[in-house]
């Protein structure tokens, strides 16, 4: 990558003042981040673990038909992360964290896990 970004110097040096260097790199480096970290977020999954989730109380949760998105706020881009729901019907629907993503917290990412399970309401 280093020797990518020296060409690039390299090519453009003439034609660019420093401060426009400066902004086509770093519109570069967020693409990139941004591409590195929906690989990430592709690699963790969507927390899916089968068709049923049995919580501690012996409940079991059917898992949704669809993917929910929750947003992720990284320095590159909000980015949204699809994630499988398990739901009882008429209840909060459950994002077990197995495989799921920890997001920040103090962050607007972060949601504190109880018992390992991101609990919402949709």
């Amino acid at each position: 990558m280093q020797r990518t970004f020296r060409e690039y110097a390299q090519s453009n040096a003439a034609q660019f003042e420093a401060y426009e260097m400066e902004r086509d790199i770093f519109a570069r480096v967020m693409q990139i981040g941004l591409a590195a970290m929906k690989c990430y977020f592709a690699e963790k999954g969507t927390g899916d673990i089968g068709a049923e989730l049995q919580l501690e109380n012996g409940k079991i949760l059917k898992k949704e038909t669809r993917l929910y998105g929750r947003n992720y706020f990284s320095v590159f881009s909000k980015i949204k992360v699809p994630r499988t729901c398990y739901r009882f019907k008429g209840e909060k629907g459950v994002m077990p964290y197995k495989t799921a993503v920890l997001f920040r917290r103090n962050h607007p990412s972060f949601t504190e896990p109880r018992f390992d399970f991101v609990f919402f309401k949709t």
